[in-house]
């Protein structure tokens, strides 16, 4: 089974992962948050299995993005919509993963079929995109995400943001894939044209279209 199929890669940390107490269906509070930030809600929740969580426990307030990989729910992150939370996005604990998140890409479910995908900084970024686009959760990527990537995708594109440190480690990420024979570009976009600091930002048109 699936299960079977990620310990032959990875380490297998915990049977199965449960998502947070009080996660439900998004929720007004969730749906009026990505909203505002250009989101479809009715896509997030049918083509990437987003939820919310009610007002109470330790991911209280927050839109829950699960990450699944062949198949199996391994991890989550929790993404505030209160703007008052200390931690934006709030991780699963590591003992309750299935395995690391840090050792595989968001939504490479989604871009396996195809062969090649574009990476993108951070999971908003890979919903603005759609599928076929993947995150390593932020400009710091660690080895086994290298791997992950180069064991799945013939092709791989990296669209970061235009920040010097993002595009120094685009750069890194590209020597790092190219040295295990994958082919490589990187997307160099004008965030003044789109007037957005980062892929999410985009009108979903513009988006679409690049």
């Amino acid at each position: 089974n699936s299960i079977v199929e990620i310990a032959k890669i990875e380490k297998v940390k915990a049977e199965f992962c449960k998502l947070p107490l009080g996660t439900k269906d998004l929720l007004p509070q969730h749906i009026k948050y990505l909203k505002s930030r250009n989101f479809d809600p009715t896509y997030l929740q049918q083509e990437w299995g987003v939820m919310g969580t009610i007002g109470i426990g330790p991911y209280a307030n927050r839109v829950i993005i699960p990450i699944e990989y062949y198949g199996v729910l391994c991890s989550y992150q929790g993404r505030d919509i209160t703007g008052k939370a200390e931690l934006r996005y709030k991780a699963c604990k590591s003992a309750e993963e299935v395995i690391d998140h840090q050792s595989i890409v968001y939504g490479m479910d989604k871009a396996k079929p195809y062969n090649k995908c574009v990476v993108v900084e951070g999971v908003f970024d890979a919903w603005r995109l759609g599928s076929g686009a993947v995150c390593c959760f932020g400009i710091q990527f660690t080895n086994k995400q290298v791997l992950c990537l180069a064991r799945n995708f013939k092709e791989v594109y990296v669209m970061f943001d235009n920040e010097y440190d993002a595009q120094r480690q685009a750069d890194k990420l590209i020597a790092e894939l190219e040295i295990r024979g994958v082919k490589t570009e990187k997307i160099v976009w004008d965030s003044i044209k789109y007037k957005a600091k980062d892929p999410a930002e985009m009108k979903q048109e513009e988006a679409d279209r690049l």
